[in-house]
């Protein structure tokens, strides 16, 4: 059975090793696939990537807060909706709700990072397996067995990883285009000291602002950037409040 575990962002990134070394201990039958280590040096990662997307049976799209309307996820949950039944495509949702997902994402059934959904997406995985499946008391018991490591580790991710919530997002996104041309986000990401390299800047303004602030949630920086913001553009009072529910949602996770 071959998985393809999709994911972007530090968070998903994390979520989806452990995902793989979860479904590995449960059936060494199953052949997750996570393009962190099965890319191995020397191979052109395209032609790796596109190849086990094709020969995927089943997948799984690690999503975060971060990662929801990442080009890249978006890219192969396209491909995997080709290359096999919407059945057997599940977004894994790490710190979002089911509600909060748009399409493509929307058209597939998710299963929350909990035990009990992680546990029926696991049973539907075995589902899906024409040979080598298990009988559901040794799926059960196998998985009981492996889930104390993936639930510490999902707890950790959550404890190390504070995204701000969607609605902070939707407020950059449609507040500062109004204000910023993509010359002064490039002038902001350098004041701020944005990683210029994870940025495409060979696009439109409002994706170099959607990917500048996954680089700055990334390198726990939003709050400077959003900051830099309202200091560029002081009497802009939409700015401003989109700088005070930061601040809000800034003292709620610190306490």
């Amino acid at each position: 059975m071959r998985i393809f575990i999709s994911w972007s962002g530090k968070k998903a990134e994390v979520v989806a090793s452990g995902l793989k070394k979860l479904l590995e201990s449960i059936n060494p039958a199953i052949r997750p696939w996570y393009s962190k280590y099965d890319i191995k040096p020397g191979q052109r990662w395209n032609n790796s990537l596109q190849n086990n997307l094709r020969a995927a049976n089943y997948g799984i799209i690690c999503i975060t807060n971060d990662s929801m309307h990442s080009p890249w996820v978006l890219f192969e949950t396209g491909a995997l909706s080709n290359s096999v039944t919407v059945e057997s495509v599940c977004p894994y949702l790490i710190d979002v709700e089911r509600e909060q997902l748009q399409l493509p994402l929307s058209q597939f059934q998710g299963v929350l990072a909990t035990r009990a959904e992680t546990l029926e997406m696991i049973r539907s995985i075995n589902f899906n397996m024409d040979q080598d499946s298990l009988n559901d008391v040794t799926l059960i018991e196998l998985f009981e067995q492996s889930w104390p490591v993936f639930e510490s580790l999902l707890k950790e991710v959550n404890d190390a990883f504070h995204s701000p919530p969607f609605e902070i997002r939707e407020m950059i996104m449609k507040r500062v285009p109004q204000r910023f041309d993509k010359n002064e986000l490039t002038h902001v990401a350098f004041d701020i000291g944005l990683s210029f390299w994870k940025i495409n800047w060979d696009q439109s303004g409002v994706n170099v602002l959607r990917e500048m602030v996954d680089v700055a949630i990334e390198e726990k920086t939003i709050g400077s950037l959003i900051q830099k913001f309202c200091d560029e553009r002081p009497n802009a009072e939409e700015l401003q409040t989109m700088l005070e529910s930061y601040k809000v949602w800034e003292e709620q996770i610190s306490n």
